[in-house]
This record gives structure tokens, C-alpha cells and sequence, in this order.
């Protein structure tokens, strides 16, 4: 076996076994569903109420991390993994939960992510450097926005072991919501985490495509709602912008479906 097919094995292999982990990839789309549906005519993009202070977690840290035999490692600071995040009037009981909980996200090079509700999980690298950006989402899949729980390193891998580990510099966007399957009904939560940077008027802008067929321009970092979508496949395209509207990170993008009850019963 050439040493190109061997590490094209060992990804697939890692898949494999991440997803029989109880980890997720977030690129999975099979069939006609990949196919993106016709925009409604009155799409909505609205800001989510503020959090209530009780479940802002401004003090939750992602303290520390590591990579020994295969396994990713994580210290989250002042918040239990797995555990629910409380609801209240600000997120009321409508939003899709998750039974995870409150979750890691973890992503490999901007192509592999994956979710995980324990703070050490098998997460087999072959040998090579790479981008590791991970943060934590609440049990509504709402990210945590404070820069002290995002971590983004270039982490380099021999053996199953860390060697190298060390801060990335580089301003970047990643994709949390929507992702996966929907019921016609549900709210629709739109989120993203910045590494790096922040949004202001006048400043860095996010540009959201729905479908390359509607966009919208944001300027404060925070969660939103998508409203008006209908049954179908829809795809989601981040683009993090400086103030002349030039492309300051690469675009991120993922698809998710909308079902009716009928189709899941």
C-alpha cells in the first residue's frame, strides 16, 4: 500500500470510528436531500432576545487541552458537560434541544467536525500537523461567546501524541447552527463563533447566504432565528467581512433539512 492510500485509510478509518464513538460529523448529506429547495418569498433573519443572565456563562472557560493515546482531552472551567442547559424566558421550551446537552465542538482543518458531551474522547490522527479550533454550545446548540472558551491552535500529532501546540494568530469564522434535521414548526437557530476578532458598525461584518439565493449582513456577534423556511434542503454560507466587505477568513458553509411530521412518523 502506497504511503498516499495508507493515509487516505487512516482518514476514513478515524471517521468511521469517531462516528462509533457518538461523535458527529457535520458534513453529512446523502441523496435527492442534498438538492437545495426554492426559497420562500419572505425569509427572516431576527435577532435572538439577550440571554438571561443566569445561563450567559460569561465564567465558563475552555481552560486547557491535550492529545495522548489517540484521545482528545479538554478542561471545561464552570460548566458540566452533558448537562442541560436551563431554559428560560429568554430560550423557552420551543427550541430543539439536543440530548447531549451542553457540548463540545470539535473541528479538524475546517473539515472535520465533531461533537462530543465528554471532555476526553478517542479521536484517532494519523501523524501531520493540523488546524484544531474547538468551543462549547449549550444544550440548545447555542454557542458560549466568551474568547476564553474557544480555543484555536495549530496542533502537530506523532504516534498518537502531542508535539507541538501553539496559539493560532488568524482571525477565522466557524459554523455551529443550523445543522441536521428539522420539523416543519421548530425554530430555527442561526449561530456562529468568531476566533480572533469581534463585529461592529463600521467594522467586520458576517454576510449569511441562504440557498445563494438571500443574504443578510450582520453586525453584532450573536445567536438568530431563521423564520419563513419550508419544507426542503437549505444550505447556509458564512463569510466573515472587513468594513470594505472583503473576505477576511475562508466561507463556511453547511446544509440542513426541514421535514414535515409526516415524513418522520
Amino acid at each position: 500500500m502506497s504511503f498516499t492510500n495508507f493515509k487516505q485509510f487512516l482518514y476514513f478509518f478515524s471517521l468511521a470510528f469517531c462516528s462509533l464513538n457518538g461523535l458527529v460529523s457535520c458534513n453529512q448529506t446523502n441523496g435527492t436531500e442534498d438538492i437545495p429547495a426554492p426559497l420562500p418569498s419572505l425569509i427572516e433573519l431576527i435577532p435572538c432576545t439577550p440571554l438571561d443572565s443566569s445561563i450567559q456563562y460569561t465564567n465558563v472557560l475552555l481552560q486547557n487541552y491535550t492529545y495522548t493515546r489517540n484521545q482528545m482531552m479538554f478542561r471545561p472551567v464552570n460548566l458540566r458537560l452533558g448537562g442541560m442547559t436551563p431554559l428560560t424566558v429568554s430560550r423557552p421550551r420551543t427550541l430543539p434541544n439536543t440530548n447531549k446537552g451542553n457540548h463540545l465542538h470539535v473541528c479538524i482543518d475546517n473539515q472535520q467536525h465533531h461533537i462530543s458531551n465528554n471532555n476526553i474522547f478517542k479521536f484517532p490522527l494519523s501523524d501531520g500537523k493540523y488546524k484544531l479550533t474547538a468551543f462549547i454550545s449549550r444544550s440548545f446548540y447555542e454557542s458560549i461567546k466568551n474568547p476564553e472558551a474557544i480555543i484555536a491552535k495549530e496542533i502537530g500529532i506523532r504516534n498518537g501524541e502531542l508535539y507541538l501546540s501553539k496559539n493560532l494568530s488568524s482571525i477565522d469564522i466557524l459554523y455551529n447552527a443550523p445543522m441536521g434535521t428539522y420539523l416543519k414548526g421548530d425554530e430555527i437557530l442561526l449561530d456562529f463563533v468568531l476566533v480572533g476578532t469581534t463585529l461592529e458598525e463600521g467594522g467586520n461584518q458576517v454576510k449569511i447566504t441562504i440557498n445563494d439565493q438571500k443574504s443578510f449582513q450582520v453586525s453584532t456577534w450573536q445567536a438568530y432565528f431563521l423564520k419563513g423556511l419550508d419544507v426542503g434542503t437549505y444550505e447556509v454560507k458564512l463569510e466573515l467581512l472587513d468594513a470594505l466587505g472583503k473576505q477576511i477568513a475562508t466561507p463556511k458553509s453547511q446544509k440542513f433539512i426541514i421535514k414535515a411530521p409526516t415524513e418522520v412518523n
